[in-house]
């Protein structure tokens, strides 16, 4: 099997066990385009939730149900063309990478073009729009850590997310 295709299988895997795992908290940081900025981000919870925060506005999402929650509690529009988990912003996507738009789905603007181990338990995918993937201008990458499920670097869309302070917490049992 080719190294790449290995790669990508490694990452599949993880990232169908990371589904069902822990409760993460971290932050991310989001710069480019002259945007600047920090989000605190508390992903898979107990409720199946993806919830961040940044700048006094919070939204959550609930894959279950397709619920964007604002934080006044109303529910927010999403638009026709993305069904599926929200990609605005990307962020709440890099605690479930396989929601991530690069995989060159019909709403998807990217797609993967390799997968490569950046040392254990690391897989570096790089990505570029759909139809044309290796404008340089455009392509991207993400470096996904295989053990927590999610994305610790990427580039998309000209914008540089990093997240750090990761943690996970464990799930409490139901009374």
């Amino acid at each position: 099997m080719e190294d790449g295709l290995i790669h990508l299988v490694d990452f599949i895997g993880a990232m169908r066990v990371a589904r069902n795992g822990d409760t993460v908290v971290a932050t991310v940081h989001e710069a480019g385009h002259g945007v600047k900025s920090v989000y605190d981000v508390r992903a898979r919870t107990p409720t199946g939730t993806f919830e961040l925060s940044t700048d006094g506005f919070a939204m959550s999402y609930r894959p279950a149900d397709g619920q964007l929650l604002s934080s006044e509690g109303g529910i927010l529009s999403r638009p026709a063309y993305r069904p599926h988990f929200p990609m605005t912003p990307v962020v709440l996507a890099m605690f479930s990478p396989l929601d991530l738009p690069i995989w060159g789905g019909p709403n998807d603007n990217n797609r993967v073009t390799s997968a490569t181990s950046d040392g254990p338990g690391l897989v570096r995918l790089e990505f570029g729009p759909r139809d044309e993937p290796d404008d340089a201008e455009l392509k991207g990458y993400a470096f996904v850590d295989l053990d927590l499920g999610v994305v610790l670097e990427m580039r998309y869309l000209g914008n540089d997310h990093l997240t750090s302070d990761i943690r996970t917490v464990p799930d409490m049992p139901s009374p």
